[in-house]
């Protein structure tokens, strides 16, 4: 009797059946994210529409978090651990970023890493808070067995970012053994089978209308987990870390929380007996959601003179960092207050909660209204710069952008990439030299200009960019072999041979590293040295025959004749 009247329920919407299926249970996935993934050509132009979008939806939806932990001093007391102690924890990483940049690929993969299983939880939570407005008893075990496959589609995506090599210079993959990743086919699997077999029986008892909402999650959480390792398996095209976290995925989960947030903040306002004015609430996580990201680059860039990207890169890891930590401690079904204005319908009882607010006071209304009119004009500045930034195939527009905002050392490099290829060495050589004095481990700036001053002839100062390089960054392989044959031609044998060890200690099987080591060495007389450096090389040329016959090969093998003969 009880299952026949549940099944003639009418389901409890959040707002409507259309608006919550389609984006608080995210069922434009359906059609939006086999979409995307057709297109890879159009990447730019998504990632240019999605750089517009966050403003009006990523943005806020951070703000949003903001102002249901901070918004009255009672949460602020109450999750005081988070909004003030990991708070300040983060703003203490968030300094040391830019004191450093070597910790900004450490936040930026925790970021990347994390972001999976935010999402996960979001689409769990909201799984179940559908189950309990329309009152349909979850058994333990149910509920366990349905917290296991979100788990297992979340395993699939660790594994496809940590089980290779990375392809984003910012995500540090954490190496685990390819092999492992065959795991995401049971993985897959477990979640297709318990999930489905779960919320079959919940169908049956329930009926399809009531169950809509849970599984129209349930396949959204296929659709931005388990798919794109699909096509991976079956195509072999790997997803990159940074795309899947922050392009279509990240939008439509926060198109989901400001769904659910506003909901809870008009339910919220109402307990205190207030009028909700929802353009109040938009106005607040739209211009909060600005001060969070777009400020902080722009002052770290000009006033203190850090590289601009990167700090993007840190402002936004932090951000997020934040977000996930604070949002984990306030959104709890358990807890009676969530519970109560997510699951029920029924008219809240008044709290007595203190809003922390701004006075009427006409002065701070007046400085305000200047602080959103300078934010809003800085987010139009920014728009810009990143449109015409990211016009690859013009160095106009790119050099429009370097002059809005010159401390940019990935600009800067793609600018004199950029010149390199129309020729013009001078602004090629200026845009390299800004890159590399903003971030001294960009290597390719680094390298570009000593690339530049070894084909002009300027070897002396070539030879004192590569002492301060290495002075600064740990050189790659091309730096270390160049600088190499540089000290070989300067006569500085000692470098050389340390230049050249140092390569072969990263590539033990680079051939031309071995000839040059063995030459300098010869050349300075240490002729045991030279021939196990010949010999080495001669194994590795002889392992791999070229036509027509390799004059190196046949010098350095009459050498060590020589040699052996003396």
């Amino acid at each position: 009797m009880i299952e026949e009247l549940v099944s003639n329920a009418s389901p409890k919407w959040i707002h409507s059946p259309a608006v919550d299926l389609i984006i608080g249970c995210a069922g434009w996935s359906l059609l939006f994210v086999p979409f995307v993934m057709m297109l890879p050509a159009a990447g730019q132009q998504w990632a240019l529409g999605f750089y517009t979008l966050a403003l009006f939806v990523n943005f806020p939806h951070y703000m949003a978090t903001i102002y249901r932990g901070y918004r009255t001093s009672e949460e602020v007391r109450r999750y005081r651990f988070v909004t003030v102690y990991v708070t300040a924890a983060l703003v203490t990483a968030l300094i040391a970023a830019h004191s450093s940049y070597r910790f900004v690929p450490w936040l930026v993969t925790l970021y990347l890493t994390w972001s999976p299983w935010h999402y996960t939880g979001q689409n769990f939570g909201l799984l179940m808070m559908f189950l309990g407005r329309n009152r349909i008893k979850v058994h333990r075990v149910e509920r366990n067995g349905i917290w296991a496959a979100f788990v297992a589609s979340y395993a699939t995506t660790f594994l496809t970012f940590h089980s290779a090599a990375s392809n984003d210079p910012f995500f540090i993959s954490l190496g685990i053994p390819v092999s492992w990743s065959l795991l995401r086919v049971p993985f897959t699997l477990l979640y297709l089978l318990l999930g489905g077999f779960i919320l079959g029986r919940m169908i049956r008892r329930a009926g399809w209308r009531i169950m809509a909402a849970p599984v129209t999650l349930y396949a959204t959480q296929f659709l931005w987990f388990l798919l794109p390792t699909a096509v991976e398996l079956f195509r072999g095209s790997r997803v990159s870390q940074a795309a899947y976290t922050v392009s279509a995925i990240a939008f439509m989960h926060c198109a989901q929380y400001l769904w659910i947030t506003t909901y809870y903040a008009r339910r919220e306002i109402n307990t205190e007996r207030r009028r909700w004015r929802w353009q109040t609430y938009c106005g607040i996580v739209f211009t909060g959601g600005l001060a969070l990201f777009i400020p902080g680059p722009w002052m770290a860039s000009y006033l203190f003179g850090r590289d601009f990207t990167l700090s993007v890169m840190a402002f936004g890891a932090v951000v997020n960092l934040h977000h996930f930590i604070l949002d984990g401690a306030i959104w709890k079904l358990r807890d009676p207050q969530v519970r109560s204005l997510l699951t029920s319908e029924e008219a809240p009882e008044a709290s007595g909660m203190t809003t922390v607010r701004a006075t009427g006071l006409r002065p701070w209304r007046l400085a305000a209204g200047v602080a959103v009119g300078l934010l809003l004009m800085l987010s139009g500045i920014d728009q810009i710069r990143y449109y015409v930034g990211n016009t690859q195939a013009s160095t106009t527009s790119m050099g429009i952008a370097a002059t809005l905002n010159p401390y940019d050392s990935i600009l800067q490099t793609r600018l004199g990439r950029a010149y390199r290829v129309s020729g013009d060495r001078v602004r090629m050589e200026r845009a390299f030299r800004v890159a590399a004095r903003m971030d001294p481990d960009n290597l390719e700036a680094q390298n570009g200009v000593a690339r530049l001053l070894l084909e002009t002839g300027r070897y002396q100062e070539a030879y004192l960019h590569y002492k301060d390089m290495f002075a600064n960054t740990d050189p790659d392989s091309e730096a270390l072999m160049n600088f190499g044959a540089l000290c070989k031609q300067l006569n500085r044998p000692d470098e050389a041979i340390d230049s050249f060890q140092r390569i072969l200690g990263k590539l033990p099987n680079y051939a031309p590293a071995h000839l040059l080591l063995a030459e300098t060495l010869d050349a300075g007389g240490k002729g045991t040295q030279a021939i196990a450096e010949y010999q080495r090389f001669v194994k590795l040329k002889s392992a791999a025959p070229s036509e027509p016959p390799d004059l190196e090969l046949q010098n350095a093998l009459t050498r060590v004749k020589q040699l052996e003969a003396k």
